[in-house]
């Protein structure tokens, strides 16, 4: 049989801002904070990243000086190394214990500038601005075995640092009640140690340090969200309603995407392999102008796309792979499925919680139920069980704003532990997964499922497919014709 092989070009998938990298959407509909990440993310991308001036000056044109969400914000201010912008050590090493002793209603952020800690007379800690000029105690010897050195003279805390750091081994590093101790003997004023945090973080999880803060701002408190107003960034409470700005929607524009149908029918497997040999990859489709130009093309026919879900029982190595909620990496890749789960039923199952016997099963996010937090650090947890029935995003949300987050369990001890603490229900954990990736390794989050779908019917359909204008998930064995995309054919 001859191949016939029709070719139509797409130019596509550009995302850019005025500095050609991303692409801004203006949502004028009044949400808070939280939801308008949920909304970003669910449709675009993420609430808004701004790495520069141009991107600062882009959306201040967009927002007309309406105060406006992005992606900043300093939520988590109380835990120990697990966020950007969490606490930690001048020594640049993780706590072993996650051990901190704040004063009660400590650390504030009072003023939005405190960003250093000290040690109190009474042994209890408290945030304070940095550049402020204190006695302090430096540390010699190592993590595990420490002497400690109290300095009675005056420096902020970098020239602080700096001194420890020349004479002994680094400003004071306290990880249990007995070292706090040690230190406290020593003071007999408040007294810098080497506890700092850099504050504020973006929504997609970007490294940049890019801030451009109208005068007075950050207030600091509870004021938790970025947004963008006249110009410059101000800090809100998250419940207040404002419109908002996502990032990372890919759209139509100058041409990067060609566009191939193969009218040659294959199983999904043997047409990435066609597609990598001839032609890049399976067809990624970012947008719903690409979904458009493919249906032109189909011809009302099941074609196949590199859009597929493998890897669902993997932890942490693949985008769609199971990830535990703090967003850090999974240390040991414990889990404790309960054999024939997670099994994806209905295509809907993408967070996980624990069965009265101690065993884990998806479940769809939306339905409610009790749920495990913990608080310390992902080496030293202490886990708390909640009696309140909420979805797996609330519950979450919950744990961050009164413990440090959803339960995240990295061994069999701690199974059992978060076991211990049931009384005989279901409860959420912290383990959830963004099901479906693309072939070609693309980050778009862009979905179209056609009607019901995915339904994931027999548990076992892993490959997609573009039918009747939305995607489709079926068997990879089934032979369909399929759409390559990244180069033009020879």
């Amino acid at each position: 049989m001859d191949t016939r092989v029709l070719m139509s070009l797409l130019f596509s998938g550009v995302c850019f801002s005025s500095a050609g990298l991303n692409k801004y959407t203006l949502v004028e509909v009044a949400k808070t904070w939280h939801d308008a990440q949920e909304y970003c993310r669910s449709r675009h991308g993420d609430l808004a990243t701004v790495k520069n001036m141009d991107d600062l000056n882009q959306l201040t044109n967009m927002t007309a000086r309406n105060v406006t969400w992005i992606g900043l914000n300093d939520l988590n201010r109380k835990s120990m190394d697990l966020y950007p912008n969490s606490w930690r050590w001048s020594t640049q090493t993780r706590s072993q214990t996650g051990y901190m002793n704040f004063a009660p209603g400590e650390p504030d952020y009072y003023g939005g500038r405190k960003e250093c800690v000290e040690i109190r007379t009474d042994g209890t800690w408290n945030d304070w601005v940095c550049a402020a000029r204190q006695t302090f105690s430096c540390f010699s010897g190592s993590s595990d075995a420490k002497t400690y050195h109290y300095i009675n003279q005056t420096l902020s805390w970098e020239s602080a640092k700096s001194y420890c750091r020349t004479h002994h081994t680094d400003l004071a590093m306290i990880e249990n009640e007995e070292e706090n101790q040690q230190v406290l003997s020593a003071i007999s004023t408040y007294a810098w140690i080497g506890l700092y945090r850099v504050p504020w973080k973006w929504s997609d999880g970007t490294n940049c340090s890019f801030r451009h803060w109208l005068s007075s701002e950050p207030g600091g408190g509870s004021e938790l969200c970025g947004a963008v107003y006249d110009g410059g960034f101000v800090d809100l409470y998250c419940n207040t309603l404002s419109p908002f700005i996502c990032s990372g929607v890919c759209f139509s524009s100058a041409g990067l995407n060609k566009y191939t149908l193969v009218e040659v029918a294959k199983t999904w497997h043997d047409a990435q392999e066609y597609c990598r040999s001839q032609h890049g990859d399976l067809a990624t489709v970012k947008n719903m102008d690409d979904l458009n130009q493919l249906t032109n093309m189909t011809a009302r026919t099941w074609t196949y796309i590199g859009l597929n879900d493998f890897n669902r029982m993997s932890m942490d190595l693949y985008p769609n792979s199971w990830r535990w909620s703090t967003q850090t990496r999974s240390q040991t890749g414990y889990m404790n499925f309960r054999p024939g789960q997670p099994d994806y039923y209905l295509g809907k199952e993408e967070c996980v919680l624990m069965e009265t016997n101690g065993t884990w099963n998806d479940q769809q996010c939306v339905t409610a139920f009790n749920f495990i937090c913990f608080s310390g650090s992902s080496d030293a947890k202490t886990y708390h069980y909640i009696n309140q029935a909420l979805s797996w995003e609330s519950a979450k949300s919950y744990c961050r704003t009164h413990y440090t987050d959803l339960a995240m369990i990295e061994n069999e001890e701690e199974n059992q532990q978060v076991f211990s603490t049931v009384t005989n229900t279901y409860v959420w954990i912290g383990l959830y997964r963004v099901p479906w990736k693309w072939s070609d390794g693309t980050n778009c989050s862009f979905r179209h499922w056609y009607g019901s779908e995915p339904d994931n019917s027999g548990g076992s359909e892993l490959c997609g497919a573009v039918y009747l204008g939305g995607f489709v998930d079926n068997y990879c064995y089934h032979s369909h014709p399929f759409i390559c995309s990244g180069k033009q054919l020879i």
